[in-house]
């Protein structure tokens, strides 16, 4: 598991070179989970739509035409293999202003699904309570714009790596 400043300069690099670690050269499925009905829940929406207006040549589930939600993750870690998934997802961390890339993703029904991930760390906790509005529309673009830039960049990576020199 690695944490991510959210206003680092490395943070794309550095989430980049961990789907490199994880995935090498073969891209993964990405399934964006988020509702675009819910602000601190809108990162994965973003991020598939990101992705798809940059003609990313992936498989790619969410976004605002469609949400994907937990029972989309659960069918999706059922039907294919779960190391060639990346889920995307919002949630609430344990540091402040954070991307976290894990083995694992927690669903908010308490699920665990044994796959490599991306989390924003959109939710906050105070005194035990978890506060879905404290966050503004350009943080959520923010995290969204960073994590389709890490992807995009692995990606771009991957491609280099499977050219052929002239």
């Amino acid at each position: 598991m690695s944490y991510y400043n959210i206003e680092s300069k490395l943070t794309i690099f550095d989430l980049s070179s961990d789907l490199l670690k994880n995935y090498g050269s073969e891209k993964p499925v990405v399934v964006c989970l988020g509702s675009s009905k819910v602000l601190s829940d809108m990162v994965g929406v973003i991020v598939a739509d990101i992705l798809r207006s940059r003609n990313v040549d992936v498989i790619i589930f969410g976004g605002s035409k469609r949400n994907a939600d937990k029972n989309m993750a659960k069918l999706i870690a059922k039907s294919l293999d779960k190391s060639r998934i990346l889920f995307v997802d919002s949630g609430a961390l344990s540091q402040k202003d954070s991307i976290m890339f894990a083995s694992k993703l927690v669903l908010n029904d308490g699920a665990v699904i044994h796959s490599p991930c991306i989390v924003a760390g959109t939710i906050t906790k105070q005194d035990s309570k978890y506060n879905f509005a404290n966050i503004k529309l350009e943080e959520i673009k923010n995290y969204a714009t960073v994590i389709a830039d890490s992807i995009c960049s692995y990606f771009a990576y991957v491609d280099l790596l499977k050219t052929k020199p002239a």
